[in-house]
């Protein structure tokens, strides 16, 4: 199964705006070139844009997917129970560390989105860059076997 990257979002200075680009450099053991978070197994955040509807839906509102946080919102792939699967985007390859649980920021945000986020890796996943390259907006996304 075979997915797009939905869109990418940068994150200048921690809990500063998320900004759209329609490109990014990914760098193998780092991240996001011009991220403000960077290293460790929580390089670049994934969000399922289909979790993330099922999330707002049974909010009953309408939020911007920027709202998660997320580095990058994929669709068509499914994210939940992927640890330690590896993911192509483009050029790149990502691990995927762990599910990316929602924090007190979610509530901050809007009340009950943090949990909203909860079941079924609705939050997302962290990933870790293993091999790097450019992206782009539209990129096909594939599981590796």
């Amino acid at each position: 199964m075979s997915g797009h990257l939905q869109a990418i979002y940068l994150k200048r200075f921690k809990k500063g705006p998320m900004d759209p680009r329609d490109a990014a450099i990914l760098i193998a053991g780092q991240g996001i070139l011009g991220n403000a978070n960077k290293g460790g197994r929580r390089q670049v955040i994934l969000l399922e844009e289909e979790a993330w509807g099922d999330a707002v839906a049974e909010l009953g509102v309408d939020l911007d997917p920027t709202t998660r946080r997320a580095n990058l919102l994929v669709a068509g792939i499914r994210l939940e129970g992927t640890r330690g699967r590896t993911l192509r985007i483009g050029p790149t390859r990502l691990r995927i560390f762990m599910e990316c649980t929602p924090c007190y920021q979610m509530d901050q945000a809007h009340p009950g989105l943090k949990e909203a986020l909860r079941p079924h890796w609705r939050g997302g996943a962290c990933a870790e860059v293993i091999e790097g390259g450019e992206i782009r907006v539209g990129d096909e996304i594939l599981w590796e076997e």
